[in-house]
């Protein structure tokens, strides 16, 4: 507690954070209920000075209890495994009593721990975490780990509906005693339960995670904790049952190249440890090289220079070279050196603004990454790389890609002191972490450069208060407003953030130099602008190829701090690896829901949890856009609708200020009118806050924000021509949609398999299924109290014919538009059931009927076909 002068001034940082935190912020929603005591000991709170608090039980510690003792090979092992250098923070799914494999992991953690406490709270650099639903054992081990770094959470890990079901489990294991004593207790605590192994893996981002809780939900476990925590290790025990046996065959059958075993034996029925093998994320996602630039055309062409003389190896390479406007020949200048370089090692693009930006926006515009696995560094056009640079960011990256303290990596020599401003250079051996950013040559950190442009979206960054104690760079901001860096120091270092920058500081040179030309970082009288900062390093050393899984942090006096905390690493790997099944005898066990497909399908906005993003639509339908608004709005997604639908009306949508595109013209849109809307949205100040445009109906109306570069969800709800029936527009909305689907960013998908097949068939493309559906309220479910069936529109010619015979059959037919003429959702849920003879292969109001519960009568494709004949 000495660590904030005392146990008083603890509670007093444990009480300013808690209130700062935004998941506890009470202040956000004044009418959210009072927090209750027992909802303290396992929500996660903000870090204090590097550790994370929770509250811990105190009262008579009980004896221990557990099935892993001291004495047995699994116990050691993960006493070993907790004792690493590289090993912080643990999670395991089942403490039981807590004697067993907590006491392990809290017996190798504690030495490193660094706990301060004080009556109610521990707060620890290294912990265990927990998760317990069954009350007796939840209290017991809360009681006997009130001195450790041990977190016990009440709550389950998966949700009830992750657990293996009945029909999946082996005969003989659904035959034994286990199965019958615990299977549906098991069930129905877990039904009561709060699963919680998802919201912990993204606040702790664990090293290790032990899968050895329930019996029946090692599998879901496992797919969870690798597409989500994402841990250095992953360790085991029961392979030999049904608890993780599938795990382990996964493992050595399927991916045995991105496990390695640490340790193994055969306590009880046999354990594993295993090592992920950190893959390449940008050998997997690639790397965006962002160029700052306005006039400066000479400088340009040094830079660019220097980033064509470096080795980029096999990695995917994307220049993007962001020219700011400015009324002068040199602009013209340094638009010619853009369009006129040639970059040997992979794509380049140009974005041309078409008004006078300035510095901030630029920075503030350059990079919006759309998941936390994508690598960009933003350059300013006065700047010169050395050859290396790459190599060692790269590889920086590929080390220290999870640390939760790390808001970026910087390829100059800082040298600036924020204390005062004094310019002093630390040399280290090794890379080391400092508060203060540094903009020459800065790659983020997309995990929080992408909270950080949520934030920027919703605030005024020029007239916000961004005042930091103990910087110089706070006052700077007060005289010079245009100071992009200082958003980003505050946004890291508030609401119980603590986010670094890495450096390496090399006695022979640097990986970038700044020729402090004229501009926002120097002026025109500046007498070193002809020279260059910092001497370019051309050459291999040692401390290039050093990347110590502890890092020193300094503070802003440029001083190392104490109690310092090293962090954790996640590594990244894509859904696919952790989805397939553990051998093609059980696949069918691992098949899709469809509605885990729509929402699984939109993780494409990675993380849009309590996000701001913005998605426009200007659809001809406007029930097609309903679904998806149900599922992201509740994310934070915000939407601008301008429904071009003659029914937007009904829900209070309609285009009133949409421009150029009315319900005329824009379902097929002529060469003029596409050009008019792009000159009438470029610099429009609604279009410039959205991120993503969805086209629906038709889906082609996505051609039109292609020269607006906004990411693009092409989803089909017919076929996908629509509006582009010629052969000449058909052809060219297929290049067209071809050049989206090229973008990773984009989506393509349809919203029923006919047209997912459709869409391969005509183009070659593979779009993602992703089935409408939308959450009806619970007055809107299936009552069925009124005897009629209703008859759903036909929209053909023999429809009266089909009516009329359904009725002579018997009274209880009834037209719906006769019936009803308007009608709500509560209205046609009162009826027996609703016979469709669909008219198309894709209904929106068969998702929704289907969602509200309503026994649908269709007739076979043998009938069908015999009435199309007939009629």
């Amino acid at each position: 507690a000495n660590v904030w002068g005392g146990e008083d001034a603890l509670d007093q940082n444990y009480d300013q954070m808690r209130r700062e935190f935004d998941g506890f912020q009470q202040s956000s929603n004044p009418n959210r209920p009072p927090r209750q005591e027992e909802q303290d000991m396992y929500k996660p709170i903000a870090n204090i000075g590097g550790r994370t608090c929770f509250k811990y039980t105190k009262g008579d510690k009980p004896e221990r209890q557990g099935q892993i003792t001291s004495d047995t090979t699994f116990g050691a092992a993960l006493r070993d495994v907790a004792r690493r250098p590289d090993v912080k923070r643990i999670v395991e799914t089942g403490a039981w009593y807590g004697g067993g494999s907590t006491h392990e992991f809290a017996e190798g953690i504690k030495d490193k721990a660094n706990c301060a406490t004080n009556s109610t709270h521990h707060c620890c650099e290294a912990f265990v975490v927990s998760f317990e639903v069954f009350e007796p054992a939840l209290e017991h081990a809360r009681l006997y780990h009130q001195d450790n770094p041990v977190w016990i959470v009440k709550g389950s890990t998966v949700g009830v509906d992750q657990m293996a079901k009945e029909k999946d489990i082996p005969e003989e294991e659904r035959n034994g005693e286990h199965f019958q004593l615990y299977y549906e207790r098991d069930k129905e605590l877990m039904s009561q339960a709060t699963p919680k192994l998802e919201k912990f893996c993204n606040f702790i981002r664990p090293d290790v995670v032990l899968i050895d809780g329930n019996e029946y939900t090692g599998w879901a476990e496992f797919k969870l904790a690798m597409n989500t925590c994402r841990p250095r290790y992953i360790a085991l025990h029961d392979t030999g049952t049904f608890k993780t046996k599938k795990v382990e065959k996964f493992i050595r059958n399927k991916k045995p190249e991105l496990f390695e075993v640490v340790a193994s034996g055969k306590d009880a029925v046999s354990w594993s440890i295993y090592r992920y093998m950190q893959p390449d994320v940008i050998g997997e996602h690639g790397f965006r090289i962002i160029v700052l630039t306005q006039r400066r055309y000479s400088s340009l062409g040094r830079l660019l220079k220097s980033i064509d003389g470096a080795d980029y190896g096999d990695a995917r390479v994307e220049l993007e070279i962001r020219i700011d406007y400015d009324e002068s020949d040199d602009y013209q200048k340094t638009v010619d050196v853009a369009e006129e370089f040639n970059f040997r090692h992979g794509t380049k693009h140009i974005h041309k603004y078409t008004r006078k930006e300035g510095l901030q926006l630029a920075w503030l515009n350059a990079w919006k990454p759309a998941s936390d696995d994508e690598r960009a560094v933003i350059i300013e056009d006065d700047l010169e790389l050395s050859p290396l640079w790459f190599m060692w960011l790269r590889k920086a990256w590929s080390q220290y890609d999870g640390r939760a303290d790390l808001g970026g990596i910087s390829l100059c020599r800082q040298r600036l002191r924020a204390s005062d401003g004094q310019h002093i250079m630390v040399e280290r051996s090794e890379p080391f972490l400092y508060r203060l950013p540094g903009s020459f040559g800065f790659s983020p950190n997309a995990r929080f450069w992408r909270e950080f442009m949520n934030w920027v979206r919703t605030t005024d960054v020029q007239h916000a208060d961004l005042n930091v104690p103990g910087t110089v760079t706070s006052d700077w901001y007060r005289s010079s407003p245009d100071f992009w860096e200082q958003a980003w120091i505050w946004w890291c270092w508030t609401n119980g953030r603590a986010l670094y920058t890495l450096y390496v500081h090399s006695m022979n040179g640097a990986l970038v130099g700044h020729w402090a030309e004229p501009g926002v970082h120097s002026d025109a009288s500046n007498e070193n602008a002809s020279e260059r900062n910092d001497e370019l390093l051309h050459a291999m050393e040692p401390l290039l190829e050093s990347f110590p899984p502890d890092l020193q942090h300094f503070g802003w006096n440029f001083e190392v701090e104490s109690g310092g905390w090293e962090g954790n690493h996640h590594y990244s790997t894509t859904t696919q690896d952790f989805t397939a099944g553990a051998g093609t005898d059980d696949t069918d066990i691992y098949a899709a829901d469809p509605i885990d497909d729509a929402v699984g399908a939109f993780d494409a906005i990675d993380s849009m949890d309590d996000s701001k993003y913005i998605a426009w639509t200007n659809d001809f339908h406007i029930a097609t856009v309903a679904n998806v608004k149900s599922l992201l709005e509740p994310k934070g997604v915000t939407f601008i609708d301008k429904s071009l639908s003659g029914h937007c009306h009904e829900t209070n949508t309609c285009a009133t200020d949409l421009k150029i595109l009315t319900s005329e013209n824009g379902m097929n849109p002529d060469s003029y009118t596409r050009q008019s809307f792009v000159e009438a949205y470029k610099d429009d100040w609604q279009m410039a806050k959205v991120e993503i445009v969805m086209c629906f109906h038709p889906s082609a109306m996505c051609e039109l924000f292609m020269p607006l570069k906004k990411r693009l969800f092409v989803i089909a709800s017919t076929r996908y021509e629509l509006g582009r029936e010629s052969a000449e527009e058909w052809r060219e909305w297929n290049k067209n949609l071809e050049e989206i689907a090229a973008d990773r960013r984009n989506l393509i998908a349809a919203n029923n398999l006919y047209d997912v097949k459709y869409i391969e068939y005509f183009t070659g493309l593979k779009p993602v299924l992703l089935p409408s559906w939308i959450k009806m309220n619970e007055d809107d479910m299936y009552t069925g109290i009124s005897d009629d069936i209703l008859i759903a529109p036909m929209h053909s010619s023999s429809s009266e014919a089909i009516t009329k015979k359904l009725k002579s059959i018997s009274s209880r037919f009834k037209g719906m538009h006769e019936k009803y003429g308007h009608y709500t959702f509560s209205q046609l849920s009162e009826n027996t059931a609703i016979i469709h003879i669909p008219y198309q292969v894709s209904l929106m109001s068969l998702f929704e009927q289907y969602a509200m519960g309503i026994p649908i009568l269709a007739p076979t494709p043998a009938f069908l076909w015999e009435l199309h004949e007939k009629l």
